[in-house]
């Protein structure tokens, strides 16, 4: 109930704010597809890197910096209230696959999962890190998981991630014993990873860097 209502509140003083929008400019562009023209006016904005997608993209969160201005407070209210409900050490149940136990964990005060290993019970205590997305992420204003694979010999971790924001994510591979990232990276996927049965190769699926769509499936030898 107390959600709704800041969610009430907080729309309310959205609206009451006089604060002008920008308004994204037009440019007539005309595109035929199938016989068929057409006017897209904001087709200028495929260019994502270029410095009048980038201005517009600056005064649309300047706009929203300022219409929410007066709103602070109950942000903070409503986003305490969220995060107070969510556990902070958090982790999943183990699962058995392959001969290891598998989990993941959060860690007071850490954002990202630790996925750890180990062979039974008794050793839950010292399980071997497979990833730590806290390292992952360092240095990068975003982050996200793609994808994890470990090798049927068990001894390779293939994993994916994203540092763009934009679903291309790169893939790469780590030694489970010593822990070494190698010097293999794959590029331009959509996450997913399989391993054949060898542990010599992965499958991928490769994304269009103009479509941003799956388009191509290919396989890997490490």
């Amino acid at each position: 109930m107390l959600i709704i209502l800041l969610l009430f509140i907080l729309n309310t003083e959205i609206l009451m704010s006089e604060t002008e929008k920008p308004i994204a400019k037009k440019l007539d562009h005309k595109t035929t597809n199938h016989n068929v023209e057409r006017n897209d006016p904001y087709y200028w904005m495929r260019e994502r890197d270029s410095k009048d997608v980038l201005d517009y993209i600056e005064q649309e969160n300047n706009y929203s910096v300022q219409k929410l201005k007066n709103t602070e407070g109950l942000q903070s209210e409503l986003f305490e209230e969220i995060t107070g409900r969510i556990k902070p050490d958090e982790e999943s149940v183990p699962y058995f696959y392959n001969g290891y136990y598998y989990k993941w964990q959060f860690s007071q005060g850490k954002e990202y999962r630790v996925y750890k290993r180990y062979k039974s019970a008794e050793d839950e205590n010292n399980a071997k890190i497979l990833l730590d997305e806290n390292e992952q992420a360092k240095g990068h204003d975003y982050f996200a998981l793609g994808g994890m694979s470990v090798s049927p010999n068990n001894e390779i971790l293939a994993f994916s991630q994203d540092t763009v924001s934009r679903r291309f994510y790169n893939i790469y591979f780590k030694n489970i014993e010593t822990g070494n990232i190698y010097s293999q990276e794959i590029n331009n996927s959509d996450g997913t990873i399989v391993w054949d049965e060898s542990s010599e190769y992965i499958f991928y699926v490769k994304k269009d860097e103009e479509t941003l769509r799956e388009f191509q499936v290919w396989r890997h030898k490490f």
